[in-house]
């Protein structure tokens, strides 16, 4: 999601994953006009979701202008069906894969939280100990979900753990703001630019 908020597109929180998610319409387009968000920048959502949100953002943006027939009217409903239809697979496999909030009972102090940055939950308790109420002052705090995979590992963690914290639900968190470069760059990527 972090293209589509740097962006400005506004960004929800998806209870039935408990991952925040780019706010779209039926269309895909999102909260800023002519901006489409479609796959992965979504929601993690595989290949096959992807190239269909995309085929189906085409045809809409197609329609809109006018310069779409018959025909790809009748794919644009095509489409809509296919994606329908997986949907209801991936909420069905999202019900017998993934939690709405993870058990952190069962973890000790010595539990590395954050892999990338060597964060233990101690470290974590001791921050959340400082009345801290936001995702962003727990990672400048702690560095927690500033390294290499930017949260991707540890988020559930950290947001279940300050969720528990400060006794609000994941949903009432604003998404962490995002830092570039959104991708980690190689070293020699960079220099074979000079």
């Amino acid at each position: 999601i972090e293209l589509a908020s740097r962006a400005g597109c506004e960004i929800e929180w998806e209870p039935s994953t408990s991952v925040w998610s780019t706010k779209r319409n039926a269309d895909f387009e999102t909260t800023v006009p002519c901006v489409y968000a479609v796959g992965d920048c979504v929601t993690t959502s595989g290949a096959e979701n992807s190239l269909l949100e995309g085929a189906i953002a085409a045809t809409s943006i197609a329609t809109s202008r006018g310069i779409a027939d018959r025909g790809r009217l009748r794919q644009l409903s095509r489409l809509k069906w296919q994606w329908r239809r997986l949907q209801e697979f991936r909420s069905a496999v999202v019900e017998l894969t993934v939690k709405e909030s993870l058990d952190v009972r069962y973890l000790t102090n010595d539990t590395i939280v954050c892999r990338c940055e060597d964060v233990s939950l101690a470290t974590i308790k001791d921050a959340l100990g400082q009345d801290i109420q936001d995702l962003n002052a727990l990672k400048a705090e702690t560095r927690v979900c500033m390294g290499r995979c930017q949260g991707r590992t540890c988020m559930h963690t950290v947001l279940a753990l300050l969720a528990t914290a400060v006794g609000k639900e994941p949903d009432q968190f604003m998404p962490p703001v995002p830092r570039l470069p959104l991708r980690p760059v190689r070293v020699g990527d960079w220099l074979k630019k000079f």
